[in-house]
């Protein structure tokens, strides 16, 4: 069962830098709108599909997604100015 319904707002996190979807999609914030339900999978994470702010849909597992906050805004910026430089 998922922490979060279709609607949701929310923010993924990937931990991991090393990840191949770090750079794509680390910090991206947008609408949670489908839930995959993969238990008869050998999943054993379900995907939630999520319309991010910039139009672009992604498939993400739920333990890179968080609650969105007004926060997350600026931490966002803040995020993409230091791996920058």
């Amino acid at each position: 069962m998922s922490l979060y319904t279709a609607g949701d707002r929310v923010r993924i996190e990937i931990p991991d830098p090393s990840d191949p979807d770090f750079t794509r999609l680390h910090g991206a914030s947008g609408t949670l709108y489908h839930i995959s339900d993969t238990s008869d999978t050998e999943i054993d994470d379900s995907l939630h599909r999520v319309m991010l702010d910039t139009g672009a849909v992604v498939d993400v597992f739920e333990e890179d997604l968080r609650p969105w906050s007004a926060v997350d805004e600026t931490t966002w910026y803040v995020d993409r100015y230091l791996l920058q430089n």
